[in-house]
This record gives C-alpha cells, structure tokens and sequence, in this order.
C-alpha cells in the first residue's frame, strides 16, 4: 500500500525473495489494483480504516499478470528479484493504459495480464 499519492509502488520487501528461494518453482502472478486510493482502507487522509466513511460503490479496474516461475539467475539476487517483481507491476499498470514514470518503464518479465473490473451498477468482467 503507498502511503503518499504521489508514490505509485513501494519498494518490494525482501519477503518474497525468501519464499521464492526456497520454492523456486512457485508461480508467481502479478498484479495492479487501480482505484483504492482514497478509499476506506488507503492512507489518503490518515491511517486506513480510521474516522472515515465506507465506500461500498468504488470503482477498482484489476490487471493480472499470467503465472510464471521467476528464472533462476533472477532469485540468484534479493535486489534483482524485488525489482523484476516491481517491474511487473509496473507493467501491469501500463496494460491498463495507465502512465508510468518514464525511468520506471522497463521491459517486464511476465507475459500480458487480463483485466477484469469490479463488478457496480452497469459493469460487466472483462477478461480478454
């Protein structure tokens, strides 16, 4: 979760670098939520969830990534694996036609994510 609007993406935690290395084989899927700043559980206006209201009708669009098992030569570095991860995040974002920081634009990992959209009033799924 950022914490700042202006910040699109925390750096990633070394977490997940510690799962993958040790189950290398694990498919990784990768995600962009868009639409949650500002909402009732984002940090737009304090912390989340506290003397905010509940926005039940918020609209939120989704890009997915396929899932793919990280190379390797990727999970060899905690540095190089967060980033490739960050990247495809990124790159997420950009599917959904979104902008992205021209220093943040990298040739990603994954292949091209679906979207879907969370269904409200009139909104259809769509996974193409």
């Amino acid at each position: 979760m950022r914490r700042k609007e202006e910040q699109l993406l925390m750096p990633f935690g070394q977490g997940v670098w510690h799962i993958l290395r040790e189950l290398p084989q694990t498919p990784v899927v990768v995600c962009w939520i868009e639409g949650g700043w500002g909402s009732f559980a984002s940090y737009r206006g304090g912390p989340p969830m506290k003397h905010k209201s509940l926005d039940r009708r918020r609209h939120i669009d989704i890009a997915v990534s396929e899932p793919r098992v990280l190379d390797a030569a990727v999970l060899a570095d905690h540095r190089t694996a967060r980033a490739a991860l960050r990247q495809a995040c990124l790159d997420c974002r950009d599917w959904l036609g979104l902008p992205v920081p021209e220093e943040e634009k990298n040739e990603g990992m994954l292949d091209e994510p679906t979207v879907e959209e969370a269904p409200d009033a009139g909104a259809e799924s769509i996974n193409p």
